[in-house]
C-alpha cells in the first residue's frame, strides 16, 4: 500500500474512532491491530517534542494507550493506592500488555510509587526476572 494512502487511512481510522475508549472499539469489532497500526503512524506524523520521563517509542506509546484504557475501564482509584495493586496486574496483562512493557510503562500511569514498587515485586516473582 502506498505511503500516503496508509497515512490518510490510519487518519481516518483514528477519526472514526473519535473518543471510543478500546474495550467500545473491540465491542464494535474494529481490529486492535488496525488501531494499534493508525496511532502508530498518527505519533509518527505528529510534531510533538518528548515531554521529560514521557514514552518515546512508538511500542511503549501502544503500550500506554492500552494501559491507560485498562485503568479507565477498571474503574479503579486515582491515583491508584498501594491497597489496589492486586488489581492492576491482572487488568494490564489481560490488556495483552507484556512484562517487560508494564514494567517500563508503570511510571507513566497515574499509580502511586509504592504501587508502582508493589507491582514490579509481583512482575518479578512471577517471572524470576528483575526489573
Amino acid at each position: 500500500m502506498d505511503g500516503a494512502l496508509l497515512i490518510e487511512t490510519g487518519q481516518l481510522v483514528l477519526a472514526a474512532l473519535g473518543d471510543l475508549t478500546l474495550v467500545d472499539v473491540g465491542v464494535a469489532g474494529v481490529p486492535l491491530a488496525l488501531v494499534r497500526s493508525a496511532e502508530s503512524m498518527a505519533i509518527k506524523a505528529a510534531p510533538v517534542a518528548a515531554a521529560e520521563g514521557a514514552a518515546d517509542d512508538d511500542d511503549l506509546a501502544g503500550a500506554l494507550l492500552l494501559a491507560d484504557a485498562a485503568l479507565r475501564a477498571g474503574a479503579l482509584t486515582v491515583p491508584m493506592p498501594p491497597a489496589e495493586a492486586v488489581d492492576l496486574l491482572p487488568l494490564l496483562t489481560d490488556e495483552g500488555l507484556q512484562a517487560d512493557e508494564i514494567a517500563r510503562l508503570l511510571p507513566e500511569l497515574p499509580v502511586l510509587q509504592e504501587t508502582i514498587e508493589l507491582v514490579l515485586e509481583e512482575l518479578h516473582d512471577d517471572s524470576g526476572d528483575a526489573y
